[in-house]
């Protein structure tokens, strides 16, 4: 393990960015247990078409309905869209991976997490989830260099024989 760590690597937010970490970040739900809140907006829009309230307020939750079921239907391409609608999407990040934090900077904010206050590093196909909390953030391998690779191995193999001792 190198003894000091400093990688610093740009990229853009584009679609194939976008496209890895969905595919490597989300499990997808399965079952009907996914179109609870579906069924949900639905018996709320019958109930307020049949109340004495206006018809536009029942429409409204039809809307609602016909949405939460696209979004559920097609998770992956919703997502993508909310992704490449965003402020950030097409502009620059700069991620440095040093032994003690990463940091991330882009649109004039930077961000910074240290290694100590996650709670897990997983390996995926295609680089690291570290998550912190219910807070999971994906990092892709494709830019790393050799050392923050082995760096972020290493970790993860530190954590798990941490967690196995307690």
């Amino acid at each position: 393990m190198p003894t000091s760590l400093n990688h610093q690597h740009s990229f853009i937010l584009n679609r194939a960015h976008f496209e890895e970490c969905f595919d490597e970040s989300v499990t997808p739900l399965t079952g009907p247990k996914r179109h609870i809140k579906t069924l949900g907006f639905g018996l709320m829009t019958f109930a307020l078409l049949a109340s004495p309230l206006p018809s536009y307020v029942g429409w409204f939750f039809l809307g609602l309905t016909v949405l939460e079921f696209l979004s559920v239907r097609y998770q992956r391409t919703w997502w993508l869209w909310r992704q490449l609608m965003s402020r950030a999407a097409g502009n620059e990040v700069t991620l440095t991976v040093t032994d003690t934090l990463l940091i991330t900077e882009s649109l004039g904010q930077k961000r910074e997490l240290a290694w100590d206050s996650l709670d897990a590093i997983t390996p995926t196909a295609r680089g690291f989830l570290l998550q912190r909390g219910r807070a999971r953030q994906y990092l892709s391998a494709s830019g790393l260099s050799p050392e923050a690779l082995a760096f972020l191995t290493h970790f993860n193999s530190a954590n798990d024989a941490e967690q196995t001792e307690q």
